[in-house]
């Protein structure tokens, strides 16, 4: 199987490559595969899709998700959630690097290497838009200089995500960055669809002007995000198909893992009250 992807100078091919990172594909080619397999529920990752549904099904209903596109979510939320995001996105880029570098096999690493370039589109969509929102360049700035700002679990899911990207294998790590990715993603590959209800959401009712809000909320539906989640249940696959039980119990326990942390990144700044001292048992 050959992997073509397109970069700044040309067109790179990797030959035999066991997974499929097709930047050049169409979307909706990208998109049907997800879905054919995902409903078909016969690899090792739609049938660990299948048996987590219910854990997809409380993001999708987190009262976060909900009051924002009803317009009542108070703005102090979004805004603590906007900064928690930020310092994520800082730690996925360096997390994703360590994947990359510490590939047993290159063209596994290149795969990694991609990601990170790649998930700079979102990344630049996520701070126009918490620009148009009220975040302010100080703000930015913070999010860097003032560790004090991550909340437990941010740092948590952090921490989780340095370790297995350091000693991982490629399918526990594909497992770690996926559910982020497929819960962003659009419903009809299996995802929530939070980008484009938070920017209807903050359109709507909270004075974020249409193009920005636009761009941020379409960004999931983009040839590069279903290649992102494609790459990860590929080499989720792989390395099931290619390795032990009990390689296959740690990818299962790391996605959901994954998952409990992508629940709470929405239930900490639910939670949080920025008026009053955090509590030690807060945000777990």
């Amino acid at each position: 199987m050959l992997l073509m992807y397109k970069t700044d100078n040309g067109t790179r091919i990797c030959n035999m490559l066991p997974v499929r990172f097709q930047i050049e594909k169409r979307m909706l080619d990208l998109r049907e595969e997800i879905v054919t397999e995902w409903k078909e529920e016969k690899t090792f990752w739609s049938k660990m899709r299948k048996e987590l549904d219910w854990m997809f099904q409380r993001i999708d209903t987190h009262p976060f998700l909900v009051e924002i596109e009803k317009g009542t979510l108070p703005k102090e939320k979004y805004r603590t959630y906007a900064i928690q995001n930020l310092i994520y996105f800082n730690n996925a880029f360096r997390n994703h690097a360590i994947a990359s570098a510490t590939a047993a096999d290159s063209w596994i690493g290149q795969i990694f290497q991609i990601m990170v370039s790649e998930s700079t589109v979102e990344y630049t969509a996520f701070v126009n838009i918490i620009k148009a929102f009220g975040i302010t360049q100080k703000e930015l700035d913070a999010v860097v200089l003032d560790p004090s700002l991550v909340l437990p679990n941010s740092l948590a899911y952090i921490d989780f995500q340095f370790k297995i990207s350091s000693i991982g294998t490629p399918g526990e790590i594909a497992a770690c960055y996926l559910p982020c990715a497929l819960t962003y993603g659009i419903r009809e590959i299996g995802g929530c669809d939070c980008p484009y209800r938070i920017a209807k959401g903050l359109r709507e009712f909270y004075g974020v002007e249409k193009e920005q809000a636009i761009i941020y909320g379409d960004y999931a539906r983009s040839t590069w995000h279903h290649a992102y989640v494609k790459a990860c249940i590929d080499l989720i696959n792989f390395t099931a198909q290619t390795s032990t039980d009990e390689t296959r119990t740690r990818i299962k326990d790391t996605f959901r893992r994954a998952l409990e942390f992508e629940y709470k990144f929405w239930e900490a700044p639910y939670r949080h009250d920025s008026t009053k001292n955090r509590k030690m048992e807060d945000y777990f």
